[in-house]
């Protein structure tokens, strides 16, 4: 059989083919590895994180929320009202981010969980809003009863009394008490909206008997039409204050419960959003860091090893036509 020879040109075109073969190789090997570092980085940068981030900031917006709602309830304040409504608007795009990106079954279940819980602590949180609103409508009321007596028993009674033919000592007594009484009506329903205290809701309940029981004596004392007008004008007012107070005293005993509502709420939220979906995320986020970090080692040492062998492959491509020439 005849021999083919090949001319040194041949042989060097040869070389060079397979030395760009090699090198086609090493491309195609080094872009195979460089595209799946990528996609660990983006796996990181385009889903673990924002999906972690989403998860703290609804927890930032759950705990705004119970701040700026008790803050609400301090001062009445609506920048704090304000603030509740621009927690929730935040907490649902957050939501809304996070339910996109998840990708397992039991993260989206946990998701729907605490859309559930949110809607639920907001919900309690505008129905406090109202209470704690006709509460104080209710306080504003029973100030205004008590002011009206308060004017009657100065500027009518008092100055009748003081400047008349009528004046008593037992009917100037009296009605000094009933003065007193106003005052401490007002004061013991400002403290016990302050302090919930059973003792202060009781000494509410003193006041008004004692105003109740010197207005019967001042009744009994009255003689002229006028007194017992006036007398009809304390009586009328104090029955609608009595109502303001009692209202009063129910709106904070349901303003107390609404509340123990809304912190077992929250707890629940905290409860799924820390021990479940926060630890969750960071569990997956430091799991895809690792596996992008494994990619890359990984990644730099099949790279290392394709160069290698590929200046092994031309050396010895190199070295047989080096032979054949010479």
């Amino acid at each position: 059989m005849q021999r083919i020879r090949m001319t040194i040109g041949g042989k060097l075109a040869l070389g060079g083919g397979v030395f760009i073969w090699v090198l086609l190789v090493l491309a195609a090997i080094s872009y195979n590895q460089i595209h799946s570092v990528a996609d660990r980085v983006r796996q990181i940068t385009d889903v673990e994180e924002p999906i972690s981030s989403a998860a703290y900031e609804m927890k930032i917006n759950a705990v705004g929320t119970g701040f700026d709602l008790m803050g609400y309830l301090h001062d009445h304040d609506l920048a704090h009202w304000d603030r509740v409504i621009r927690n929730e608007q935040d907490f649902l795009n957050h939501w809304a981010k996070y339910d996109e990106l998840v990708q397992t079954a039991q993260d989206k279940s946990l998701g729907n969980e605490i859309e559930k819980l949110y809607a639920q602590l907001f919900e309690q949180a505008e129905k406090l809003r109202r209470v704690e609103d006709e509460q104080s409508q209710e306080m504003d009321a029973l100030v205004g009863s008590l002011l009206s007596m308060d004017t009657t028993l100065n500027e009518q009674i008092l100055a009748t009394l003081l400047n008349g033919d009528l004046q008593t000592p037992e009917k100037l007594q009296v009605v000094l008490e009933m003065e007193v009484d106003t005052n401490r009506i007002v004061r013991s329903a400002s403290n016990f909206i302050r302090t919930h205290r059973r003792d202060d809701e009781e000494q509410i309940q003193n006041d008004e008997e004692n105003f109740k029981r010197h207005l019967e004596a001042y009744d009994a004392l009255a003689k002229s039409p006028g007194e017992m007008r006036r007398a009809d004008q304390l009586r009328d007012r104090f029955a609608e204050s009595q109502v303001n107070v009692e209202r009063v005293v129910d709106l904070d005993k349901k303003k107390g419960q609404m509340l123990a509502g809304f912190s077992v709420l929250r707890k629940k939220l905290d409860a799924v959003l820390e021990d479940e979906i926060l630890t969750r995320t960071r569990q997956h986020l430091e799991e895809a860091k690792e596996q992008a970090r494994q990619t890359l080692e990984s990644t730099i040492i099949n790279i290392l090893a394709v160069i290698m062998l590929g200046l092994l492959i031309a050396a010895v491509v190199g070295y047989a036509l080096a032979r054949s020439v010479l």
